[in-house]
């Protein structure tokens, strides 16, 4: 491929990327106003999984194509970009960003926990079919816990940082008269994201082999930055439509799954060995930027705010440094 082809569809990647997100966040949103359930919840099962399809397909393919540092690197370099790339940048551009500590405190804690667990997996340098399925029974029971939270869960005036959510899905008028439209635009969004990531992986994958980078280094770079676009587009179209809430719920929600639900199933369908480069050292900046959703967590009503999201993209342009 040449290289003006892979640059065409590096741009063609991200153009699909921006519409995917903003059609995924519209019927993210219409859901929870049908519902009558937090975007924050929407944010954290639905949205979450939905834009975590490109780093499924893409870890579930190099596994079967035996790239397992591919398929690991993925999940890690995608982890470490959610909270040091998006989360940072959503909090530059839109300080401070602000999130119901009783809400998102709970999955935080389980995002860190699936942080440790990835770790404590892969310190033999495998991921057998045992901790695949153990991983997997841990997603399905956190989808099942948040289920039967959204089901107790309403959206009143007056709730912590939601409230001014809460005001716009009373006030506002939904273009949708049931469930079946927005759940459509889900769909279409997903698949525009799925797509899009395809397509953008494809041009910066043969942009990097042209640089001559290793398999490793393009996964936990370029690769998991690629697949990491689409939330990074939701997070963006969510902050632009003022739904702080999806954003965070989105990025804490889709670590959760990349551990458990990526690679639970990448280890289910073919055990995959892990290098040692990955296990001693990317695993230790994903364990350390897992942390960082924890410090304003800590705090009640406390927000992200512009200065702490110049740290968090500091720190990842701190680890691309290392490794490069």
């Amino acid at each position: 491929m040449p290289l003006s082809i892979a640059i065409l569809l590096v741009i063609a990647g991200f153009a699909l990327l921006a519409l995917g997100g903003e059609i995924l966040v519209r019927g993210a949103i219409a859901i929870s106003r049908r519902l009558n359930v937090s975007p924050a919840v929407i944010g954290l099962t639905i949205v979450a999984m939905a834009t975590s399809l490109p780093e499924l397909a893409v870890s579930l393919l190099a596994s079967l194509r035996g790239s397992a540092d591919v398929a690991v690197g993925n999940v890690v370099g995608s982890n470490i970009f959610n909270m040091g790339a998006i989360l940072g940048l959503t909090a530059v551009i839109f300080p401070p960003l602000r999130f119901r500590e009783k809400l998102i405190r709970f999955d935080i804690a389980v995002m860190v926990a699936a942080a440790v667990g990835a770790w404590v997996v892969c310190r033999n340098l495998i991921v057998g079919r045992l901790e695949g399925v153990v991983f997997l029974a841990l997603m399905a029971a956190f989808l099942g816990y948040r289920a039967n939270h959204a089901r107790r869960t309403r959206v009143v005036r007056g709730e912590g940082d939601e409230s001014e959510i809460a005001d716009e899905l009373k006030t506002r008028r939904s273009p949708f008269n049931g469930i079946a439209a927005p759940v459509g635009f889900i769909v279409v969004g997903a698949a525009l994201l799925t797509f899009g990531a395809d397509v953008l992986v494809r041009g910066a994958v043969r942009i990097a082999e042209i640089a001559g980078l290793s398999e490793r280094v393009i996964a936990v770079t370029l690769i998991s930055a690629g697949t990491g676009l689409p939330e990074l587009a939701t997070a963006i179209m969510a902050g632009v439509r003022k739904h702080a809430a999806v954003a965070v719920g989105n990025v804490i929600g889709s670590n959760i799954f990349n551990v458990f639900g990526i690679l639970g199933t990448v280890a289910v369908v073919r055990p995959v060995n892990v290098s040692s480069l990955l296990a001693g050292r990317d695993m230790w900046w994903m364990l350390g930027f897992s942390l960082i959703a924890v410090i304003p967590a800590l705090h009640r009503g406390r927000r992200i705010s512009r200065v702490e999201g110049v740290i968090a993209l500091g720190c990842y342009v701190a680890y691309i440094a290392t490794l490069l």
